[in-house]
């Protein structure tokens, strides 16, 4: 898998009329593709593209914690077996 995230922000004019552009890769089995997004200035594609990087965020530090977690307690087993 790409680990990628970067999106591209952009103001296009398509027929005499001012877009905006929201340009972010996917990651699926068949590989990449990109995904645009266009739609009315201050239609609020900015705060989508946020929000679906702080969503990939979440996603990420909720595996790091468990990770985090497992490994504290395989390397805390042999002071709990000294101890009792």
């Amino acid at each position: 898998m790409n680990s990628d995230t970067s999106q591209l922000f952009c103001d296009v004019a398509s027929r005499h009329r001012s877009l905006r552009s929201l340009t972010t890769p996917i990651d699926t089995r068949a590989g990449v593709i990109s995904l645009r997004l266009r739609c009315a200035p201050r239609s609020g594609l900015r705060k989508v593209g946020f929000m679906s990087t702080l969503l990939w965020d979440f996603v990420q530090a909720r595996y790091t914690l468990v990770l985090v977690w497992v490994g504290f307690q395989l390397g805390l087993r042999p002071v709990q077996e000294t101890a009792a």
